[in-house]
């Protein structure tokens, strides 16, 4: 009786552990689909991104070449519009590239310098085009002490590219975006706050996954590849930096990037290292 009664156990328990196998192998698979579906979606958009700027400036460099004289000042409204077109494309191609590098561990800071007031004045204005066909401004502050610090140009300015753009295109029309620069225990802090979509919890726990999107349903409207914020991601862990997301669903998603400058095993963000007022430029 007591071996049969143990048989039964035996197999309750192997009935048990089966479920939870399948459970785990019905899991992997959503996984495994997504991540394919995601794969999917990225190149399409990549495609897209690549294409689309691209067919614009051979089409706006074909009317300049087929202008009549005197129509100068029509020459120089398509001219900005293929500059545009252009940046675009060359930041697409740069998180491309560099995600690439990234992969196979060839990335390495090239430490230097910065002007960086000078280079965050530089990223913005490669995205103004981007952020005045919504009518979005830019509101800059500076804390005291930091016209000048020592990093990554090239990575630092993509990281910044990356964030501003992702603020511009996820910002509801005619709203603000903050950026904010200071200075913590000698470390570069950067804030970026928009006024846009926003984020689920569970959408920000996934949009460091390469090929993810957050909110997938407005695609066709906000463009992008779904690679940045690997990308800023990637390029922070070379640096020695961290990130921090904060969001809200249709209220907005603020950024916070902070760089060691030295001591980089010592990296904290708190929320009181940001301020209001000081130094304030607006675009």
């Amino acid at each position: 009786m007591n071996k049969e009664k143990d048989t039964q156990q035996q197999i309750k328990q192997l009935q048990k552990e089966n479920r939870i196998l399948l459970k785990q192998i019905g899991e992997l698979n959503k996984k495994f689909v997504e991540s394919e579906a995601f794969k999917s979606h990225f190149l399409s958009n990549v495609t897209n991104e690549i294409i689309n700027p691209f067919a614009s400036v051979m089409g706006l460099s074909q009317q300049i070449m087929e202008l009549k004289e005197g129509k100068m000042e029509k020459a120089v409204e398509i001219a900005a519009l293929i500059y545009s077109e252009a940046a675009s494309l060359d930041f697409q191609l740069r998180n491309i590239f560099v995600a690439a590098r990234l992969e196979a561990g060839e990335e390495k800071p090239e430490l230097m310098e910065i002007d960086l007031h000078g280079l965050v004045n530089e990223i913005v204005n490669k995205i103004r085009h981007e952020a005045d066909k919504k009518q979005i401004t830019f509101r800059i502050k500076y804390e005291e002490g930091t016209d000048r610090f020592v990093s990554d140009r090239e990575k630092l300015g993509l990281i910044l590219l990356n964030l501003l753009s992702n603020a511009v295109n996820f910002s509801n029309p005619g709203k603000i975006v903050d950026v904010r620069v200071t200075r913590n225990n000698g470390n570069l802090v950067l804030k970026v706050e928009d006024q846009g979509i926003g984020m689920t919890k569970e959408e920000i726990s996934r949009i460091f996954d390469r090929f993810h999107r957050a909110n997938p349903m407005i695609q066709s409207l906000s463009p992008g590849s779904g690679l940045g914020l690997a990308v800023v991601e990637g390029l922070l862990f070379i640096l020695n930096g961290k990130i921090e997301v904060d969001s809200a669903l249709n209220k907005g998603t603020t950024v916070r990037v902070l760089i060691p400058e030295e001591n980089p095993e010592k990296i904290e963000l708190d929320d009181d290292l940001f301020f209001d007022g000081e130094n304030e430029e607006s675009f």
